[in-house]
């Protein structure tokens, strides 16, 4: 799977990876026709999750340097 992401986030990878293992068999479950779309849904799974973490980052990053500017 190729995410283009530096060697700093890898570990967030691989704990979204553990994340989608521990819920991929609920899915399953539910529809087991899926199971040969599982490359595809893990990899759209796992970019969402990228692109959520970054997002709520970028926000946390913002609501701290308010905070900051409103302490001066």
């Amino acid at each position: 799977m190729d995410f283009n992401h530096d060697e700093t986030s890898s570990e967030l990878i691989i704990e979204i990876m553990k994340g989608f293992d521990e819920i991929w068999p609920k899915i399953v479950w539910y529809d087991p026709n899926l199971e040969g779309y599982k490359e595809l849904i893990k990899s759209v799974y796992a970019k969402g999750m990228i692109v959520s973490f970054n997002a709520l980052q970028a926000k946390l990053n913002t609501e701290i340097k308010t905070s900051e500017q409103m302490l001066h």
